[in-house]
């Protein structure tokens, strides 16, 4: 299994783990302490969060070019999905009662922060040309539509990577477009 894939079954694995995290958390909270309903929520929400924070980050870091503005945008952003999400937690605790206000705000933290990650953290064009050469060196720059694995060297138009099939037209033409997203794959 190629480190790519093992990432994204972790990825896809994350959501229920945490779901785990946060009912055990819970419980813990409500049958160990003296906290109310609220206080236990609010703190199972945020070992939740936390633990999101640092899996969702130890699983991707290094495929992440971290920068400078890379770095401040996603402590921006992590500000950010805390204010939102603590705002619709407040609203909905208004209109609908405290305790799921805090179970709101955890739930959606969590799973809101690891989308503005990925955002954040993509690949930028000249971050992707620089990784594949850049063409700098007299190399040709070639990369698969799908999933930007390096096709210079290959012998025929499809990928080893992920499967997908290409015409020799489609990637040149992919190789000149600024959006990967407009080529699709034949099977």
């Amino acid at each position: 299994m190629s480190r790519i894939v093992s990432q994204l079954v972790l990825a896809m694995l994350l959501l229920p783990a945490l779901a785990l995290a946060y009912t055990i958390s819970f419980a813990l909270f409500e049958s160990l302490t003296r906290f109310s309903d609220e206080g236990s929520l609010f703190y199972a929400g945020l070992i939740t969060f936390i633990l999101v924070l640092l899996l969702w980050t130890l699983l991707w870091r290094s495929s992440i070019r971290w920068t400078g503005t890379r770095l401040g945008l996603t402590i921006g952003m992590t500000f950010g999905v805390v204010l939102a999400t603590g705002g619709v937690g407040w609203l909905l605790g208004l209109a609908v009662g405290e305790e799921f206000g805090f179970f709101m705000w955890g739930a959606l933290s969590s799973v809101l922060w690891p989308i503005g990650s990925i955002l954040v953290w993509r690949e930028t064009k000249g971050e992707r040309m620089a990784r594949l050469g850049g063409g700098t060196d007299g190399r040709v720059v070639l990369a698969c539509p799908v999933c930007n694995y390096d096709l210079a060297d290959q012998r025929e138009a499809k990928c080893p990577e992920c499967g997908g099939e290409f015409t020799l037209g489609g990637l040149m033409a992919a190789g000149d477009r600024d959006s990967e997203s407009s080529i699709s794959a034949g099977a």
